[in-house]
Formats: C-alpha cells, sequence, structure tokens
C-alpha cells in the first residue's frame, strides 16, 4: 500500500465517519418527532393516554399525521396553516428516513448517495438520492423545528387559553419561537423519487448504432 493510497482510505473512513454520526442524530430526533406526534394525536383525540398506549402503540409517523388530519376534518375545522405545513414536512422527512434506512449510502468518492438500484426491477421504481452529513443535520434542524411545532400545538390543546405568541418571559415562549423556525430542508431534497437522475449512478445511455443500408 502507498502513502497516497492509505491517505486516500483514510479520508474515506473520516468522512463516513461524519456521515455516522450524522445519521446518528437524525434517527435519535426522529424518533423524539415519532413520540411527540403519538401524544398530539392522544391529545388532540381527548382519548385517555392509556387509552391511547392500548389502541395506538404501533402507530408509527406517516399514520399518526394522517390520524391528526381525520380528526380536524371529522370536526369540520381545517388543519391550522402551520400545523398542516409541519405534517407536510414530517411526511417527506418520513419519506427520506425509510428510503435511507431500507436501502443504505454508499460512498463513491465524491459523493455519498442512497440508491435501491440494486432491488429495482424497473426504472420507475428506481429511488435514490444524494446525501451528506451536511444534509443530515439540516434535516435534524428541522426535526427539532417540528418536535417544538408539535410540543406548542399539545400544549395548544390542553390550554386554549393561554397565548404561548407573549408568554415572554415563560419556558413555553422558547418552544413557540423555536416552532416557528424557517425549514432547512426544501422537499425536493427529501424526495428520493425526484433524484432518481441524479448522476453518480446514472448509468449513461448507449450511442445508436447506424441501421444498417
Amino acid at each position: 500500500m502507498t502513502a497516497s493510497s492509505g491517505r486516500a482510505e483514510e479520508g474515506f473512513a473520516l468522512d463516513m465517519d461524519e456521515y455516522y454520526l450524522s445519521l446518528g442524530r437524525f434517527v435519535d430526533r426522529f424518533s423524539d418527532a415519532e413520540d411527540r406526534i403519538f401524544i398530539a394525536v392522544s391529545v388532540l383525540s381527548r382519548m385517555t393516554f392509556e387509552t391511547c398506549q392500548a389502541l395506538l402503540s404501533g402507530m408509527r409517523m406517516k399514520q399518526g399525521v394522517s390520524n391528526i388530519r381525520r380528526v380536524h376534518e371529522a370536526r369540520g375545522k381545517p388543519t391550522p396553516p402551520r400545523l398542516d405545513e409541519v405534517l407536510a414536512h414530517a411526511t417527506a422527512i418520513t419519506t427520506f428516513r425509510d428510503h435511507l434506512l431500507h436501502s443504505g449510502a454508499r460512498n463513491y468518492g465524491f459523493a455519498i448517495e442512497s440508491s435501491n438500484r440494486l432491488r429495482a426491477h424497473t426504472n420507475r421504481s428506481l429511488k435514490e438520492v444524494p446525501v451528506s452529513p451536511e444534509l443530515l443535520d439540516r434535516i435534524t434542524a428541522d426535526l427539532d423545528t417540528i418536535v417544538a411545532a408539535l410540543d406548542i400545538f399539545t400544549l395548544q390543546q390542553s390550554f386554549p387559553d393561554v397565548d404561548f405568541a407573549k408568554e415572554s418571559a415563560n419556558q413555553n415562549h422558547a418552544v413557540y419561537l423555536a416552532s416557528l423556525a424557517p425549514w432547512r430542508c426544501k422537499p425536493g431534497e427529501l424526495d428520493p423519487k425526484a433524484q432518481s437522475s441524479h448522476p453518480t449512478t446514472r448509468p449513461q445511455k448507449r450511442p445508436r448504432q447506424a441501421s444498417p443500408k
């Protein structure tokens, strides 16, 4: 092994170590957001917490988002605009998370990509998306915002007469401000299908052969 190849392998390991640290933070924060979805459904549905534990223990993020929307619809009320935005972003992150955890990621030396190319039976089923420690950190920051927004939503359901926007001396006011943070990721960055022509693994088209005369 040459000194240059040794440095290349070391750089590869360092890059992936950073990736795995960011991945761990992302997965950990996602579980926090999923817990908040469970609490929000419990409070919104007006079931006791024990009843929710008995009936909804297997509920995951997308089902929880659907349940929140369905309760608002059943009561003839629109989902509040900010909550609607939060739920949509949580769904986009969940789609990204499911793809990444099921498909894994590969380091191509100049980019890291998550792809289901090995198992995709048609081009239409191909899903791939570029990932990086920086992207995962931005998604984790967005999960911080989602957690704060769901905390405020739950508090508003429990204490409808409290204006958390004006409680400047209250700890909940800081959570309220955190719940309004702008998104760090655009939905297109989180959609594997939208990224399926990413150049890191896209096969080159074969040149057409001239037709025999």
